[in-house]
């Protein structure tokens, strides 16, 4: 039965065993490094984008206007100033404006954000930029008094927690869990949302109008207590004053985008706030840690092309223990093209294993840097390989390991017969 090429190089693999694993594991090291670094950067940029929703204009009172979106958009910290209720009302009266939404950020529940909305935050915010929220469970804050202390948890938080439609809980001052229990005011769980793949699946949302009155009540008590007086007036939302109703940031959208930046000059020349432009800004962010991206993206081509030079090495030395054999190869009648393609096969055959492994590590690798991001980052990244990306880096590693394998193939080439066939002493 005639060897066919693909035998010869099966039978190649096998008889340099040890050779072939080390010079493939070479290359698998530097696939899964490129794989898991492409994919995980193309999540976290699109997981960004996205959180910022459909608003135009992030308003808010911090000076720092990339600071502000990562305080109010994405949770990373809390805002350290706020914005009147006053200039809130000034905001969302202006003409371009078709919606202003107003939010209160500043307290936690177990480590998770709350933020105080108002009912048609759920309705005219649409996280993703493309859907509203919906509910997985339960109902959105109710009408009224009733639902004053309702709380609507992200999916996320929903998850971390083990809260339930109906369960109560208590919220903690500051994003520290050990900071003050706010338990004089107790909140239950109306509704559960569906996932929206942003950072607000980890929030708790609860009314704005909770945020003002649980706060309110502090201050009025301090502020009985230093008039020598027992008691004070318990604040509700009809008795709130405005000085009581601070806002931390005002998701804005305009009816029209050219008024956009007309409204930002506006909210910055004569109101005195900041205005951002969330998709702008985050962009600015990508931009700046691109930079670090493309150090690393560098250290796993670096990798990869020394893999294939590790492929080459290990091709090239095994020539001379290979003379005999490419001699009667080409006794047998096998060509000099073909002893050449035989080596650029094999190389090429190493070249495929180690990228198959090496995707194989990065579907692994990608999942436990994902998990370990979306909970540092509070924004969800997903670690499955992009079969584009796969694609690319995959056919990269075997061209690199073809090309690679073309010193070792043209010595094959040149292998002289009568010489080689001598006997050995």
């Amino acid at each position: 039965m005639p060897m066919t090429d693909m035998s010869l190089v099966t039978r190649s693999l096998r008889a340099h065993r040890l050779s072939t694993i080390v010079t493939a594991l070479m290359v698998a090291i530097g696939v899964a490094l490129l794989m898991v670094l492409l994919t995980v950067r193309d999540s976290a940029s699109r997981a960004f984008l996205r959180g910022t929703g459909n608003m135009h204009l992030l308003v808010s009172a911090q000076e720092s206007r990339l600071e502000s979106v990562l305080n109010s958009v994405f949770h990373s910290g809390i805002p350290q100033r706020v914005v009147t209720w006053d200039k809130f009302q000034a905001v969302a009266s202006l003409p371009p404006v078709d919606w202003a939404l107003a939010t209160v950020q500043g307290d936690n529940y177990r480590g998770y954000a709350t933020m105080g909305v108002q009912s048609p935050f759920f309705e005219k915010f649409l996280p993703d930029g493309a859907s509203p929220m919906t509910l997985a469970s339960g109902t959105f804050f109710r009408a009224g008094e009733a639902g004053v202390f309702d709380v609507v948890l992200g999916s996320s938080a929903a998850a971390g927690t083990g809260l339930k439609v109906g369960d109560t809980l208590t919220i903690t001052h500051g994003t520290d869990e050990k900071g003050h229990v706010h338990d004089e005011f107790k909140f239950t769980v109306s509704g559960v949302l569906s996932p929206t793949g942003t950072a607000h699946d980890r929030v708790v949302f609860v009314t704005a109008e909770s945020k003002w009155i649980v706060h309110a009540d502090e201050f009025r008590a301090q502020a009985a207590r230093a008039a020598g007086k027992s008691e004070h007036e318990e604040p509700t939302t009809a008795n709130l004053t405005p000085a009581e109703k601070p806002v931390t940031a005002i998701y804005v959208k305009m009816r029209a985008t050219p008024t956009i930046a007309q409204v930002a000059t506006i909210v910055r020349n004569e109101l005195g706030l900041t205005a951002a432009y969330p998709a702008s800004e985050i962009r600015r962010l990508l931009g700046i840690v691109g930079n670090a991206d493309v150090v690393l993206i560098g250290i796993a081509i670096i990798v990869m092309l020394s893999g294939a030079l590790s492929v080459m090495l290990a091709l090239y030395n095994s020539m001379e223990h290979r003379r005999r054999q490419l001699a009667v190869l080409r006794v047998l009648g096998a060509s000099q093209e073909r002893l050449l393609s035989l080596v650029l096969s094999e190389s090429a055959a190493i070249g495929l294993i180690g990228a198959v492994i090496g995707l194989v590590v990065a579907a692994i690798a990608g999942q436990v840097t994902a998990a370990f991001l979306s909970g540092a980052l509070g924004v969800p990244i997903s670690g499955a390989v992009d079969p584009v990306w796969a694609i690319i880096v995959v056919s990269g590693a075997v061209l690199l390991s073809a090309l690679a394998g073309l010193v070792p193939a043209i010595r094959a080439y040149r292998t002289p017969v009568i010489s080689s066939l001598r006997p050995i002493g």
